[in-house]
């Protein structure tokens, strides 16, 4: 016959056998001394390199950390050194450069006007057939040209801030431009009259589209044409 252990006997066996594991597993997790201590030293070179790795990028910016909390705080200007931007910004008080003029193109290769669209928008306007459809020969009576009057003038700001210094400039008025018809030439401004101006907001009363500028350079335009008919007018009297 087969002997049987007694129950009693087997479970007992499986607990002791559990047991066992047990202190097995916690043997091989169990860290002692040394080993602790290596995996505090460790962490503390870790800790260290980190240290070193933020001090260096703070010490390579070209702001302290309240220098930059404070332009967190009340944006301004930000100098010095170079700013870039990907996308396009928007700047509502306007763009001012100090060091424009201070900048040379002398070095060679192509440079294009800039110009400033209604919006604000800054870019550079394109004379390329790609760009162009609708396009005719201008026919322009030369005659025009002797009716622009070219006139000397202070501006108001610069007699108000200068004085007696504000330099004589020379020019033409845009509204005599607007009335010889030559709105090509003339820019436009959409404003309020005095009345609307004075209106309270959001409402801001009557507008108007006034003449505020004129296109000096579009003039050359002008001197081709009537440069033309001088040298039709010669060829027809056989000089």
């Amino acid at each position: 016959m087969r002997s049987q252990v007694p129950p009693s006997e087997h479970f007992g066996k499986q607990n002791a056998e559990r047991e066992q594991q047990r202190r097995d597993v916690d043997d091989a997790l169990r860290i002692d001394g040394s080993q602790f201590v290596r995996l505090y030293e460790k962490m503390q070179a870790l800790i260290a390199n980190l240290q070193t790795t933020v001090t260096d990028l703070v010490n390579a910016l070209t702001y302290t950390k309240p220098q930059i909390d404070s332009k967190i705080t009340n944006p301004g200007n930000i100098s010095p050194g170079n700013v870039s931007a990907s996308g396009r910004g928007t700047f509502p008080a306007g763009v001012t450069s100090t060091g424009v003029y201070n900048t040379l193109l002398t070095y060679g290769g192509p440079y294009s006007s800039q110009y400033v669209h209604q919006d604000g928008t800054m870019g550079f306007v394109p004379s390329s057939r790609r760009f162009k459809q609708d396009i005719e020969s201008w026919t322009f009576d030369p005659a025009t040209i002797s009716y622009l009057r070219v006139v000397t003038f202070r501006y108001i700001d610069a007699v108000e801030r200068l004085g007696d210094d504000a330099a004589s400039e020379l020019g033409l008025i845009a509204e005599e431009v607007h009335e010889l018809g030559l709105h090509w030439l003339v820019d436009y401004k959409l404003i309020y009259t005095d009345e609307g101006a004075k209106a309270v907001p959001p409402y801001q009363g009557e507008r108007a589209i006034l003449p505020f500028g004129v296109k000096i350079e579009r003039i050359s335009l002008v001197l081709v044409s009537w440069a033309q008919s001088i040298e039709a007018r010669l060829d027809a009297a056989g000089i």
